[in-house]
């Protein structure tokens, strides 16, 4: 099927003939038909966003005719739906879009607090991402948010490799779709969530440990990311580094970074230092193969 086919089935409005359209409380889009210098038409969508009414459409990039379109808020709700048949409230949710508006990171923060003594409250996060340019799939993966105390500063982060998560790619034939087991993570997170900082916090790290991480953060992100985090490990004053302080300084720069690619590269860094314990990766084993 062609995309103009396909077009309503994916929650998008034709207001006329070769524009596509879909707008929410977060952004607006128009994928517009492209055509050659002679007038024919072409298996390519030029991609136009807009953030709000009244504000005009930019051109940003284009995508093949194949591509499938999944809206911001319509993965959004398919997300609150699926919380709310386990009856546990969301607590906070927090967006952020790329300048462009063509991405999005989306976090529901949920309301079922577990208590650290190292790290304060911690709240399972439940992180949606999607882009509008096919640049990124679909994504809905498991985090934590961290209530800080004594005025720190408070930190959001999103597993996306060790605990696994949930991937859509935006083309028509894709077999791959996005469910939801918010139960199933909930779970893991309860039992698992607290020794995860407790393992953590007690594992120490090596000069070589800390030199590579600080390698890939700089190498992905930049120097000043890796001096501004190094910077700050060593205002702490401590004789030695756990990976615990490693990943809280990777994640106190990360939850504050305005450029959505660069976040999420911090974010797969940080994850890195971490120790998963044995029994929350096999809680999330068994969600994974009941989703199967």
């Amino acid at each position: 099927m062609t995309f103009e086919q396909r077009a309503p089935s994916m929650g998008l409005l034709i207001p006329q003939e070769g524009i596509y359209e879909y707008s929410d409380s977060i952004s607006r889009v128009q994928y517009r038909q492209l055509r050659s210098t002679l007038g024919d038409d072409v298996p390519l969508l030029g991609v136009y966003t807009s953030k709000t009414t009244g504000m005009p459409f930019n051109y940003i990039s284009y995508v093949s005719d194949s591509y499938q379109f999944i809206g911001n808020e319509a993965l959004n709700n398919s997300v609150r739906s699926s919380i709310a048949e386990i009856r546990t409230p969301i607590f906070d949710e927090k967006i952020q879009l790329n300048y462009n508006w063509t991405m999005m990171y989306k976090e529901m923060i949920i309301r079922h607090a577990l208590n650290s003594r190292i790290a304060g409250d911690i709240y399972p996060n439940v992180i949606t991402i999607n882009s509008y340019d096919g640049s990124r799939a679909a994504n809905l993966s498991f985090g934590i948010f961290i209530n800080s105390r004594n005025n720190n500063p408070n930190l959001s982060f999103g597993f996306r490799n060790k605990l696994g998560r949930l991937r859509q790619v935006h083309f028509q034939h894709a077999r791959t779709r996005i469910s939801t087991a918010v139960g199933g993570y909930m779970e893991a997170f309860s039992r698992g969530i607290v020794q995860l900082v407790e393992d953590n916090f007690n594992r120490r790290l090596n000069e070589d440990d800390m030199l590579k991480v600080l390698d890939a953060i700089e190498s992905g992100t930049g120097k000043n990311r890796r001096t501004s985090i190094s910077t700050f490990l060593a205002e702490q004053a401590r004789d030695t580094t756990s990976a615990w302080d490693l990943f809280h300084a990777i994640c106190r720069f990360s939850t504050i970074e305005g450029n959505l690619n660069i976040r999420i590269i911090m974010e797969n860094i940080a994850e890195s230092v971490l120790v998963i314990p044995t029994q929350m990766m096999t809680v999330v084993d068994q969600v994974n193969q009941a989703r199967q």
